[in-house]
């Protein structure tokens, strides 16, 4: 018979090893890496957005021709001349090539808009805009009569606003368009440089 071994009840028995959870490992490796020193933190500087620069504006007034330039052009030459008469600084478009090349034009706005930028205080669009036309005949010779609106207005260039402003219809030929412009805004040349004394240097 094979003896009985005798079993010692009082020896250490092996402990088992607690079982760890894979995203508790994930998470202590996570808490460590937060305690390193990652160094000091530089902050982000947004560069500040470049600013045009503002053109100081000047008690000066430009006179603009639009539309036909037959009258109107000799109505800005009236005006012109009227202005300077009276004292105000008066400047020519030809000076501001953004704004020489709205004469002719219809946009009256925009050259509002070039005269506030170029730092001109005051303009004073001249506008003839046709509204038909019939042929005529005289001694013999045969010629177009134009019909027209001839509009004057000056703006404050800094507010946009008006300051002044008339209306005269034109019946002109090719022969004495600049005659019959600068009829038409003869009349309220004193007016229109009252109004604008304000721009006045």
């Amino acid at each position: 018979a094979t003896p009985a071994v005798a079993v010692n009840e009082s020896a250490p028995q092996p402990s088992a090893q607690p079982r760890r959870e894979p995203l508790a490992g994930l998470r202590q490796a996570s808490e460590t890496l937060n305690k390193r020193d990652l160094g000091p933190q530089v902050a982000s500087v947004t560069p500040a957005p470049k600013i045009a620069p503002v053109v100081a504006m000047v008690p000066r007034v430009l006179v603009l021709a639009l539309g036909d330039l037959g009258p109107a052009s000799a109505a800005e030459t009236e005006i012109e001349n009227a202005l300077m008469d009276a004292g105000y600084n008066v400047v020519d478009e030809d000076a501001f090539p953004v704004i020489a090349r709205l004469r002719g034009g219809s946009n009256a706005a925009a050259a509002v808009q070039a005269a506030r930028a170029a730092g001109i205080s005051a303009i004073v669009t001249v506008r003839a805009q046709r509204t038909g036309s019939q042929n005529i005949t005289f001694y013999g010779q045969s010629d177009t009569l134009t019909l027209a609106n001839l509009e004057v207005k000056a703006f404050d260039t800094a507010s946009g606003s008006a300051i002044n402003s008339f209306r005269e219809e034109l019946q002109y030929t090719g022969l004495n368009a600049s005659e019959k412009g600068r009829d038409a805004v003869s009349t309220h040349l004193g007016q229109l440089a009252s109004r604008l004394s304000k721009h006045r240097r």
